[in-house]
């Protein structure tokens, strides 16, 4: 095992630790990552984890722990989807758009699939990262494009969407996130679990689309 697989263990322990009490990220992982991750996970007991990109069959994902109290939810992962568009005939690939964003001083880590079509591309990225990203993109090369924060439709290449409302995230996390760790923990009871997923069933109920809602 190289210096980066044991950093990236360290990293997941760290991880798996802080969503003992509430929903805690690690990502976006390539696919090697993730696959090490995968196998020091499949050596733990319990469940309580779960990868997700922001669309189906991502190949760059991020590893979200929950805690006891929550089933594990793509709607609570801090991911958001930016489209670029820009003219039909200006041929762009994945190169430069990631040589781009990369220009901008961000680590790897931060952008999941970027997935292109035709005047068309879609990148995920680390939600608090997203409006930097609009802000601050004005052209892929010498190319003009306009950006805008969702996907803004169907994603290029036929792949599906389903996108985690940002109003959903934030509530979800006002909900949780102000308890003392000590509230947290009274919640292993059977009575205020259920108590707390009704209470995340009604803020999902108000913002999901329907296909995520469960």
């Amino acid at each position: 095992m190289g210096y980066g697989d044991d950093l990236l263990l360290r990293k997941l322990e760290d991880t798996a630790k802080g969503g003992r009490h509430r929903p805690s990220f690690l990502g976006f992982l390539d696919e090697a990552q993730a696959a090490l991750c995968q196998e020091a996970l499949s050596r733990r007991k319990g469940g309580g984890w779960l990868f997700w990109g922001g669309h189906e069959d991502a190949e760059r994902v991020v590893l979200g722990f929950f805690p006891d109290y929550m089933e594990p939810d793509v709607a609570a992962f801090p991911i958001a989807a930016v489209s670029l568009s820009y003219r039909k005939e200006d041929a762009l690939g994945h190169r430069d758009f990631l040589g781009a964003f990369m220009g901008l001083g961000i680590q790897r880590s931060v952008v999941g699939d970027i997935l292109i079509g035709e005047g068309r591309c879609v990148a995920f990225v680390k939600e608090e990262m997203a409006r930097y990203f609009i802000d601050n993109i004005a052209k892929i090369g010498r190319v003009g494009v306009k950006v805008s924060l969702g996907a803004g439709g169907p994603l290029p290449g036929g792949r599906e969407y389903q996108e985690a409302r940002q109003g959903a995230q934030q509530q979800l996390r006002a909900f949780f996130g102000n308890r003392s760790e000590a509230e947290l923990a009274d919640t292993a009871a059977e009575s205020t679990r259920e108590r707390i997923r009704k209470e995340c069933e009604k803020i999902a109920e108000g913002f999901c689309t329907p296909a995520l809602q469960m």
